[in-house]
């Protein structure tokens, strides 16, 4: 072998022996950066342990009052509105006289026909005076049978001209009253749309009642408050702006709404306003309280991790290492989430810093704080 190959050969073999040193000094440094990782991950971590708690659950926003009931009251002839005999405000009670619509025409339809009547009566009595008449001739034989019956044709057609008259007089009468508008229940005058001197048309709504007694309100409730506000509990409302700040109501339906994310239902809160402190209609900042949840079992609420839909939380087991762990959580609120499965009492949760934690990491946890401390 030659001097230059055997130079190529050293050569080569140098270079190979320098590849395995760097490689086998990286893998060293590499685990060694890691090891080192695995010790100091905890600093600016936030531990808690699970605890049990008494929660109550509050649902804080922004709500509309309505009465329980509402209706319109409308025009059911055309005239103008010559009297609006309430305001808002007034309690009315069935048949309470609302307003007035004046008719002109319907005035003159009503003369009209009165003049009818009373001519078709005259017509009447006089047919009925030619018959008996008619009779006395043909008793004397003054004029025939036929004559008679002639007499007594004209009697029934006034009776029918009498009796016509009189239905359309009737009609008119009937159609004046409808110009006299009544309350169709009691309750209080909510609105007036109209005043008076103001034109109506049959349909066109002048006034709206209610019942402000019981107001009811349509709460979106999400997944949090699902097994805590049911149809039946009792609620506290607090709302700024009356007299002691807070009043009573009750849940009394709980149903899906197709308008609401899946999951979500709508709660139907009724409140007894009897006082009637609240006034309808109004937006109010409101806090519903829903009965305490007795003895639960909760972690501060930043522990909770959302992906894709689910809840995760970062657990501490006995080596020392973060397990990434599915709960399944109730209520959350006021810093506390009541976990209902996935979590036992006591088991050491992440509550902060959970940004740079993986699944199986180890961590430091003297560098780490309790959510006691």
């Amino acid at each position: 072998m030659s001097k230059n190959a055997v130079l190529v050969v050293i050569t080569v073999c140098f270079m190979v022996l320098v590849a395995v040193a760097y490689g086998v000094y990286i893998n060293v440094s590499s685990n060694a950066h890691l090891n080192q990782m695995r010790k100091t991950a905890g600093a600016g971590l936030l531990f808690s342990p699970s605890e049990r708690r008494d929660v109550t659950p509050v649902l804080r926003t922004v709500l509309t009052l309505e009465p329980g009931w509402n209706t319109d009251v409308y025009a059911k002839t055309e005239g103008l509105i010559e009297n609006i005999m309430v305001k808002q405000g007034d309690k009315v009670t069935a048949g309470t006289l609302v307003a007035v619509i004046e008719s002109r025409e319907l005035a003159s339809q009503i003369k009209q026909a009165r003049g009818s009547v009373y001519s078709s009566r005259a017509s009447l009595e006089q047919a009925e005076s030619d018959v008996k008449r008619a009779q006395l001739l043909s008793a004397k034989d003054a004029i025939d049978e036929r004559t008679v019956e002639g007499t007594r044709f004209k009697k029934e057609i006034a009776a029918g001209q009498l009796a016509s008259a009189e239905a359309s007089l009737e009609q008119l009468l009937l159609k004046r009253e409808s110009t006299n508008i009544t309350a169709p229940h009691a309750g209080v005058v909510l609105k007036r749309y109209v005043e008076e001197d103001s034109y109506a048309r049959p349909g066109l709504a002048l006034v709206s009642l209610g019942d402000i007694a019981a107001l009811k309100a349509m709460v979106p409730i999400g997944m949090p408050y699902q097994g805590v506000l049911l149809q039946g509990a009792a609620v506290g409302i607090t709302i700024s702006g009356i007299a002691g700040g807070r009043i009573g109501g009750t849940i009394t339906a709980v149903t899906a709404s197709p308008g609401l994310p899946p999951g979500n239902m709508m709660a139907e809160i009724t409140v007894d306003n009897a006082n009637q402190l609240v006034k309808p209609g109004a937006y109010s900042q409101v806090e519903i309280s829903g009965p305490p949840v007795k003895n639960a079992l909760v972690i501060p609420e930043q522990a909770v991790i959302v992906r894709d839909g689910r809840q995760l939380v970062y657990v501490v087991d006995s080596d020392k290492c973060v397990r990434l762990r599915t709960i399944r959580s109730g209520y959350s609120g006021d810093g506390w989430t009541i976990v209902l499965e996935g979590l036992k009492d006591g088991e050491l949760v992440v509550a902060h810093g959970q940004e740079g934690l993986s699944d199986g990491m180890m961590i430091d946890m003297v560098k780490g704080r309790s959510n006691n401390e």
